[in-house]
């Protein structure tokens, strides 16, 4: 993925961790912590969580799929910042 697309993404999830755009951007991604099945992992406190989807081509285009890995991928230094 260019560099320009992974950075857009990067600032889209952290400004929805924000509530700085708007919901319907918002109510896509979600923190990993949120999850039932991934409470109690101490990893997914500021990690988000990655939809299963069943196609491949056209699920893995998704908004919330593709912002919630470019976010896993950062740093966790910048994660918290």
């Amino acid at each position: 993925m260019p560099e320009p697309i992974t950075f857009r993404l990067a600032v889209l999830a952290y400004s929805s961790q924000h509530n700085m755009v708007p919901r319907y951007l918002t109510a896509q991604l979600h923190l990993a912590s949120n999850v039932g099945y991934r409470q109690l992992l101490c990893s997914s406190s500021a990690m988000l969580d990655v939809p299963r989807t069943e196609h491949v081509t056209i699920g893995g285009r998704a908004f919330s799929l593709t912002a919630a890995r470019v976010w896993n991928s950062l740093p966790t230094a910048v994660q918290f910042s």
